[in-house]
């Protein structure tokens, strides 16, 4: 009888104490911009968030050896580099944000710590713009004065 119970039990385990951030299916996002996406959430003024990312003593400082002061820098610096934290994964995938580091960092449930560190964190919204993005692709910014370049590393 015992043995019957294991693999239900098993599977239980398995299917309810899983970590990993929820990943919105890209079918279901409008796509968004490095642009919109940037200034909202990740540009020192962030339009949308309390605080931006590339702030003194934080990505505007290369914390993580990752430094973004504009879109191109960001774009630079993430989309098809690989993590130094997880090697088997880009920070940005492009189609994927479940494949890609960085948006599991922000996320929900991130390993092994959430961005930005001691919050406040993005929301489900936010959240869905920017797997937006990188499920259209994560197309650098269109604004012709972005300024390209950046270093790889973590946010």
């Amino acid at each position: 009888m015992g043995k019957s119970l294991l693999p239900g039990a098993l599977l239980l385990t398995l299917v309810g104490c899983s970590n990993a951030p929820s990943v919105p299916a890209c079918d279901t996002l409008p796509p968004s911009t490095l642009d919109s996406v940037y200034s909202r959430y990740f540009a020192a003024a962030a339009t949308r968030s309390s605080v931006g990312c590339a702030i003194p003593a934080c990505h505007a400082d290369s914390a993580g050896n990752l430094a973004f002061r504009s879109a191109g820098e960001f774009h630079a610096a993430t989309v098809n580099v690989r993590s130094t934290q997880d090697r088997q994964q880009n920070l940005i995938e492009p189609g994927n944000p479940g494949a890609s580091y960085l948006y599991r960092k922000i996320a929900p449930g991130s390993p092994p710590e959430r961005m930005p560190f001691g919050g406040p964190y993005l929301d489900k919204a936010a959240l869905d713009e920017i797997a937006g993005w990188i499920c259209n692709g994560a197309p650098g910014p269109a604004a012709p004065g972005s300024r390209e370049g950046g270093s790889a590393g973590e946010p």
